[in-house]
């Protein structure tokens, strides 16, 4: 058998500027857990999205909670068998 789960989302990013640190800070204010820096709002965002990416493999069961508690009726997991 095989799952998918077929998820589409939209996160609302964060960019505010550090002053002192000279650098962007950037979450998702949907997912406040991630916070990546970079020196221009593009770095911020990619790594950012690096971050996002990163801990759906290390942090599944965080992220699936996450993604249950808050996008729970967006998702639809569909199964088929292959032979």
């Amino acid at each position: 058998m095989n799952r998918q789960i077929n998820l589409n989302i939209s996160l609302t990013p964060v960019s505010e500027y550090d002053a002192k640190a000279e650098r962007y800070i950037m979450y998702f204010k949907d997912f406040p857990q991630a916070i990546a820096s970079g020196v221009s709002e593009d770095e911020a965002e990619n790594n950012l999205i690096f971050l996002v990416e990163d801990m759906w493999k290390k942090r599944k069961d965080d992220l699936r909670n996450f993604l249950l508690k808050n996008y729970g009726e967006q998702i639809r997991i569909q199964s088929s068998v292959k032979c």
